[in-house]
C-alpha cells in the first residue's frame, strides 16, 4: 500500500483545477535529491523525518520537473488539487 504526503488543495481564482506535487513515501528513499534542487518546495518534516512538499498557493513547473527528473526511485508526482 502506497501512502501519499501532499498539501492542502489550492483552487484558482478561476475555479479551474491545478496539479500539486505528491511524494510516495512508501517508494521514496529519502536521498533528498528534491530538497536539495528545490528547498523552496521540499522539506524535511522534524518530526516524522519524512520528506514533504511546502504548502504553497501555486508550485513552478519547470522546478517541480527538474526534482522529479533527479529523484532516483521517481516517487514525486504531479496530482491534480481538488
Amino acid at each position: 500500500m502506497s501512502l501519499f504526503i501532499q498539501t492542502s488543495s489550492h483552487i484558482c481564482e478561476s475555479q479551474e483545477l491545478h496539479m500539486i506535487p505528491v511524494i510516495d513515501i512508501g517508494v521514496c528513499n529519502d536521498c533528498g535529491s528534491c530538497i536539495e534542487i528545490c528547498p523552496t518546495i521540499f522539506k524535511r518534516n522534524n518530526e516524522t523525518g519524512l520528506i514533504e512538499v511546502i504548502d504553497l498557493p501555486k508550485y513552478p513547473e519547470d522546478h517541480v520537473q527538474e526534482a522529479m527528473s533527479v529523484c532516483p526511485t521517481d516517487c514525486i508526482a504531479w496530482e491534480k488539487a481538488q
